[in-house]
């Protein structure tokens, strides 16, 4: 596939990138079949791609423009709504299943791990990264009578943050702890074999 000759090193300069990178390379997968939760541009999506040497590439997101682009770095794209729509592919399919910063903006988290579950292989892997709730500095934040950052109350709106209020909008509706994510996952029959953290502003 054309992956655009991203490389590793392009974006290794972002710590939850390099903390990706480091996990994938010690799973080990050999030309995975893998699937992007949400592709975005397909960036990120190119890098895993091309560091596994992956044989098939696929990228969900519910944006047209990005999964334009995302097509022109080879992937081969979907549109789908996480939240209540079936995926389009067959039982037992992908080696590997990415799910970057997408499950805390479902309203259903449930359709997406019940879905990943039942398209990945038996002994796939699904890797998410979502922001904690319980980090150190969100406790912070609740302990001086704020609102943590990435856990917001509106959607018009930042409030009840001491400063950034008209940083825009992230969308995040379904905050967790590590230990929610662990038994939601767990609930959903996968085996959590690894749960690391990346600083707050990564």
């Amino acid at each position: 596939m054309d992956v655009n000759n991203m490389k590793v090193n392009d974006i290794m300069s972002d710590i939850g990138v390099k903390v990706l990178i480091e996990t994938l390379a010690k799973i080990l997968l050999n030309k995975p079949r893998i699937i992007d939760f949400r592709c975005g541009d397909g960036h990120l999506t190119s890098v895993v791609a091309n560091f596994l040497k992956a044989k098939e590439v696929y990228g969900i997101d519910i944006q047209d423009q990005l999964l334009e682009k995302a097509k022109m770095r080879g992937i081969v794209t979907c549109k789908v709504d996480l939240n209540w729509e079936k995926l389009p592919f067959k039982d037992n399919y992908f080696d590997l299943a990415l799910a970057s910063e997408v499950i805390e903006h479902l309203l259903n988290p449930d359709n997406l791990l019940e879905e990943s579950y039942r398209i990945l292989k038996p002994g796939g892997y699904l890797i998410i990264k979502t922001p904690n709730l319980s980090s150190w500095i969100n406790r912070m934040y609740l302990l001086l009578g704020y609102q943590p950052p990435d856990m917001e109350t509106s959607t018009k709106i930042r409030v009840g943050l001491p400063r950034r209020r008209h940083r825009p909008l992230a969308g995040h509706i379904r905050p967790f702890t590590a230990r929610a994510i662990r038994e939601l996952l767990e609930y959903h029959k996968y085996v959590v074999l690894k749960v690391c953290g990346v600083p707050h502003n990564k």
